[in-house]
């Protein structure tokens, strides 16, 4: 604390909330740095209080107003799940008053009073992009959350191939793109948007999975993106820094660009309901499902390991051969449920081949592909 006297700062208990939701993803509770499970509070001048946080890779930090007893500064760091849990079960939703006396922190709400321990910041890590050499760009904030959630559960998991541990984005002069793949499924997504600059990165996982947890979905407020040596994406409500991956991403293009032979189209609501049937006579481990189409007709059989099973025949739009194809059911599900529309394509040419899954006449803008079981 920069402090020579006692600060006092009177602060909405929403709006408090609101921020320390933004930090608990990126919380470290690992004991190896102390440091990380903190939450570094910064009081400057306008009385702007910010919030942040980081696991020693990722930074999220969050500014909100509040009312200060004095002109000081303010530089210090609280327990961050303590704090967290304290805002959360004070009673009501009036005003916080928190009192810092070094080495404590005193949190208090009507007849109701915490007494926290604090520490000085000397040891948190800081994350700082280069600001001479950042190339950005801007999307409206709802356009990044839906490249977030229609890629994210394509990412690779743990694969030793780090650089499919994330997506990939590539930002163009008239559109922004979003790929990700774990070696199994495909998904491509892209956003119509004029940039002036050219750039490309693979954001890590953990990082894909908090933006598409806080980006709000119902907003034009743009989002900005910033890329140097590290990525920053930064919001009106918070500011993400990060390090991104290193190494090639493959290009995926071909697949989404390829010439299919055979095409269909089927009912969303109809293929899901019908999954969801076969999964629970589907192998506890492989969960596999196959699908065969034929004229205007497509069946689906699942088998487990006690030798039960289920078959279903449902309708769909097709002219073509008689073909058998074998899907992992949650590929299919993560797909039916991240289409709008009340029909999908499902184009392919040989079944043991890659097959595209994509929205009518969307196949540019949104599309993913499945490779094919053995069955």
């Amino acid at each position: 604390m920069t402090a020579s006297q006692p600060i006092e700062l009177s602060i909405d208990r929403n709006q408090i909330l609101n921020a320390l939701r933004l930090m608990t993803g990126i919380l470290e509770t690992s004991q190896v740095l102390p440091i990380l499970g903190f939450i570094k509070l910064t009081l400057r001048q306008h009385n702007e209080l910010t919030l942040t946080t980081t696991d020693g890779e990722t930074k999220m930090s969050s500014q909100l107003n509040t009312l200060a007893s004095n002109t000081e500064t303010l530089d210090i760091a609280v327990p961050g799940k303590k704090f967290t849990d304290i805002c959360k079960q004070l009673p009501n939703d009036g005003p916080i008053t928190m009192a810092f006396s070094a080495p404590w922190v005193t949190i208090r709400q009507q007849d109701v009073s915490f007494k926290l321990q604090t520490l000085n910041t000397e040891s948190f890590p800081d994350i700082n992009i280069d600001e001479q050499n950042i190339t950005t760009a801007s999307i409206p904030e709802r356009e990044l959350q839906k490249l977030m959630q229609k890629t994210v559960f394509s990412m690779g998991q743990q694969d030793i191939r780090l650089y499919l541990n994330g997506v990939h984005m590539s930002i163009n002069s008239d559109k922004i793109s979003a790929t990700a793949t774990d070696g199994h499924r495909l998904s491509f997504q892209h956003s119509q948007q004029e940039n002036r600059s050219q750039f490309e990165f693979i954001m890590p996982r953990k990082v894909v999975l908090e933006l598409n947890k806080q980006l709000k979905q119902q907003t034009d407020e743009l989002a900005d993106i910033g890329y140097s040596n590290l990525l920053t994406i930064k919001t009106k409500d918070f500011t993400l820094t990060t390090s991104t991956l290193k190494g090639q991403y493959p290009d995926c293009t071909r697949f989404q660009e390829g010439i299919y032979e055979h095409s269909a189209n089927i009912n969303v609501e109809a293929l899901k309901r019908a999954l969801q049937r076969a999964s629970i006579l589907s192998h506890d481990k492989f969960k596999a499902v196959k699908i065969t189409l034929s004229d205007n007709e497509l069946i689906i059989t699942a088998y487990n390991q006690e030798q039960e099973n289920i078959h279903e025949k449902i309708a769909l739009t097709y002219q073509g051969p008689n073909t058998t194809l074998g899907f992992n059911i949650n590929y299919i599900m993560d797909i039916l449920s991240n289409v709008a529309s009340e029909t999908i394509d499902i184009q392919f040419t040989e079944a043991n081949k890659n097959v595209l899954f994509s929205e009518p006449n969307q196949k540019s803008q949104s599309s993913y592909i499945v490779m094919p079981l053995v069955v």
